[in-house]
């Protein structure tokens, strides 16, 4: 997304990519709902957001379906 928007370079830099490395899948998927309604988006880069939406939901999925953390014996 080089030739992309300010804001969309942003959304991806500072809420898609910064949410993924923290685990904040909530965050990355509100940030590229963001850049994919984002009008200056040409066709091929409107699909490969809606692709990444689809990753980003299953992993925040995977995310709430994980077993809990083992707590050590006390």
């Amino acid at each position: 997304m080089i030739d992309a928007s300010p804001q969309v370079q942003s959304n991806l830099y500072n809420g898609v990519s910064y949410g993924v490395r923290y685990g904040n899948y909530t965050q990355a998927l509100e940030a590229m709902d963001a850049i994919a309604t984002d009008p200056s988006l040409k066709p091929e880069q409107k699909k490969v957001a809606d692709n990444v939406i689809e990753l980003l939901k299953a992993a925040a999925q995977n995310q709430q379906n994980a077993p809990a953390p083992a707590q050590p014996a006390q």
